[in-house]
């Protein structure tokens, strides 16, 4: 075994689900024989362009043994953004998931702004400005 991966004693990789499959084993590689924590969410896939494996969190738990901890309210948000977020989820799917993070009254509602251009130019502009 090369002394790269008997390096760390503990490996955590936050955002997991946007990893691709060769970073994901590569991960792994590095964690060797120490601990490896990864905290991620599939429903929070964005980096599709670079080929991410958000399915790499729902199947990491298969032949050993994990420790999964699923968080039922968001800390992060405001609660706008969560009920938005949700209502949006909920429109883009078939199934209806009991896993769909709660708001928390203490992150305050936050300011949301919905903008939609009349085209894709327009958009760019927008954007940019």
């Amino acid at each position: 075994m090369c002394a790269e991966r008997q390096q760390f004693d503990h490996v955590i990789v936050d955002e997991f689900q946007d990893l691709n499959r060769a970073e994901q084993m590569l991960v792994d590689l590095l964690a060797g024989q120490g601990s490896l924590n990864v905290i991620g969410s599939e429903d929070q896939s964005i980096y599709s362009f670079k080929h991410a494996h958000p399915e790499g969190i729902a199947t990491f738990a298969q032949g050993i043994r994990v420790h999964d901890e699923t968080l039922s309210v968001c800390r992060h948000c405001p609660t706008d953004v969560v009920t938005l977020a949700k209502q949006l989820d909920r429109s883009q799917r078939d199934c209806q998931r009991s896993t769909a993070l709660e708001p928390r009254r203490e992150n305050g509602a936050g300011d949301v702004e919905i903008v939609q251009w009349g085209s894709l130019a327009a958009e760019a502009v927008g954007i940019a400005q």
